[in-house]
């Protein structure tokens, strides 16, 4: 190197104790990001041990068998057919009323809309003790039927379906579209299934989803509303864990995961096509946005 020449070649500058930091979080991170995972999956582990082995006691686990699966499969197949019927109503119905009150609290510059969000979520902020309470006292003709669990399972459910239809309005700017449709001359109900129906319909399934999963888990409610007719499984799953062997209620528990996990994929499915159909139209928006220029090759030529 001659004497006049420059290293112009950057340098960097750490400030003092960054490279201390970055160890450091270096051997924590793998711990934040796996702790909450294993804490999940460490009781479905054990369940799942524990619904096939042949003795469960005081010595832990011993033995493999499958009498466990089979008698618990007994015990619970009526409750399971029951909790189906009874969460596929609840969502049904609870995403047919969280459609029209979303676009309505959206559109709406009213008190009504507003004060109609607040009381969508109130069970949220209530126990389910109190509601089904209330429900008790308000029908008692309807007590031992299903029709009381449908209604407790519809208002506990109705914030989970509402809420991802009120993000996708908030997004798509309905209070213009609504506007807009207003203007050519479309009715309320022209309004909400040309216009905002095919907007939100991957919302209003995930929320539909969500019901449907929170509805078959119940056990708040169900255990004041169910009866020997009646009963969801989350009642059946209460009874075993305190009635029965623990390896049946360990069976139940998987029969119970099982069940659910259709409509957790139904939700992932969702949710996985709704990011890449976004990502598919930022990209269309981002080519659109910006014009193409020619290349230019060596000799100076487009």
């Amino acid at each position: 190197m001659s004497p006049l020449s420059v290293d112009l070649a950057p340098t960097t500058v750490r400030p003092p104790g960054r490279g201390a930091a970055v160890v450091l979080w270096g051997a924590i991170e793998p711990i934040v990001v796996w702790l909450a995972p294993l804490l999940l999956a460490a009781p479905l582990l054990f369940l799942f041990v524990g619904s096939f082995a042949r003795s469960w006691d005081s010595r832990g686990l011993s033995g493999v068998t499958l009498a466990n699966m089979a008698e618990a499969f007994e015990a619970v197949r009526e409750s399971i057919v029951f909790s189906w019927m009874l969460a596929l109503g609840t969502a049904i119905i609870a995403t047919a009323i969280a459609v029209p009150l979303a676009y309505a609290t959206r559109t709406s510059s009213h008190r009504l809309g507003r004060f109609l969000g607040g009381m969508v979520d109130l069970p949220v902020i209530l126990p389910a003790l109190l509601l089904a309470m209330g429900l008790m006292l308000a029908y008692p003709f309807l007590q031992g039927g299903w029709i009381i669990l449908l209604i407790a399972h519809v208002v506990q459910t109705l914030p989970f379906a509402m809420w991802p239809v009120v993000s996708a309005l908030s997004v798509l700017d309905v209070a213009t579209l609504d506007t807009a449709g207003r203007t050519l001359g479309a009715s309320p109900f022209q309004r909400l299934t040309l216009l905002v129906l095919p907007n939100v319909w991957r919302s209003a399934l995930t929320g539909a989803a969500t019901s449907f999963v929170l509805s078959f888990s119940e056990t708040g409610s169900s255990l004041f509303l169910g009866s020997p007719y009646y009963r969801p499984i989350g009642v059946v799953l209460v009874d075993s864990f305190i009635n029965q062997d623990q390896r049946i209620s360990a069976a139940a528990a998987v029969l119970f995961i099982l069940c659910l996990l259709p409509a957790l994929a139904i939700i992932e499915l969702t949710l996985g096509n709704g990011r890449k159909g976004s990502k598919a139209r930022t990209e269309a928006t981002s080519s659109h946005d910006f014009p193409s220029f020619p290349k230019i090759n060596q000799g100076g030529n487009a």
